[in-house]
């Protein structure tokens, strides 16, 4: 490649990226009109490190299933998953029918 960049078609995903040499430096999440682009770097104290996403119940099992092709998992406890991915963020998915809390509140990790 040129080193300008480039977009990975739609239905190609990231097995297809490593098998072709790719680099992947950014990477578009999008849901529902929202979406979120991630850059490759390393996160800095005082920077975003971790993010937090209500999703409904069934998608748990189906995010979990990804992680293991793209991700590592690092703690789950059925309502809640949480795992870092390839660009070094963790990410934390729990129920949407819960009510939001922090996910120490989410793991049972308290102080005091």
């Amino acid at each position: 490649m040129d080193g300008s960049w480039h977009t990975l078609r739609p239905h190609l995903d990231w097995s297809n990226a490593v098998s072709g040499g790719i680099s992947v430096d950014m990477l578009a999440l999008g849901r529902e009109g929202f979406t979120l682009a991630l850059f490759t770097g390393s996160p800095a104290p005082g920077t975003v490190y971790e993010l937090c996403i209500g999703v409904a119940p069934p998608e748990i099992d189906e995010i979990g299933a990804r992680i293991e092709k793209n991700g590592v998992a690092l703690e789950s406890g059925g309502t809640w998953l949480r795992f870092q991915d390839p660009f070094g963020f963790r990410w934390l998915g729990w129920s949407a029918d819960d009510p939001f809390r922090s996910s120490s509140a989410i793991a049972d990790r308290w102080i005091g």
